[in-house]
């Protein structure tokens, strides 16, 4: 089984599920509130950019976890395959943007188009996710409804992470955590 084939399908049981959710709020709180958690008073200027780079670094990685939790949720194979792959792929591309920021040498171009880069790379994960979940039948496949889909899911995405709604992260990493929790499982599928 390819590493493409294993991404397109859900966590197979319900507790991954929540494994994946708990941990995507675990990184959205920390990359919050991780200043004020392990900064103390007597810290210098570079430890409490250390502190705040790592604890931003965590909550972009709690994206992975919180789209592999919206899998487990959704409880359908992604199609096609490579869509799933791709949003991984642009999530993790979201570290390698902020590496600038961590390393504080970028030019005044670079800290103007990397925060718009690093918000459109999520909606744009967002958007190939949800065209990829999209069900599979000919109506829900039109070109059209596919494109009307991706750019309002990425869109709104884009706004919630712009405006800065960083509790409204660590809410629906709770709510996917107790929503996989409490899902039915799924049927197996009987062939003819």
């Amino acid at each position: 089984m390819s590493i493409v084939d294993r991404l397109s399908a859900p966590p197979t049981t319900r507790m991954s599920g929540v494994a994946w959710a708990a941990a995507a709020a675990v990184g959205f709180v920390l990359a919050s509130f991780g200043l004020t958690l392990f900064a103390t008073p007597g810290d210098s200027q570079e430890t409490l950019l250390l502190i705040s780079n790592l604890t931003g670094a965590l909550g972009v990685l709690a994206f992975l976890a919180l789209l592999r939790a919206v899998h487990a949720a959704v409880g359908r194979r992604v199609v096609p395959a490579w869509l799933i792959t791709l949003a991984y792929m642009l999530l993790a591309v979201r570290l390698f943007v902020l590496v600038p920021f961590f390393l504080g040498s970028f030019g005044e171009f670079a800290a103007a188009i990397i925060p718009i880069l690093f918000f459109a790379l999520a909606g744009a994960a967002a958007a190939c996710a949800a065209i990829g979940w999209m069900p599979d039948t000919p109506e829900s496949r039109t070109p059209l409804r596919i494109a009307v889909v991706g750019l309002t899911i990425g869109i709104v995405v884009t706004l919630m992470l712009l405006t800065g709604t960083g509790l409204v992260l660590i809410v629906v990493s709770l709510a996917l955590a107790v929503m996989n929790a409490f899902r039915k499982p799924v049927a197996p599928v009987e062939d003819e």
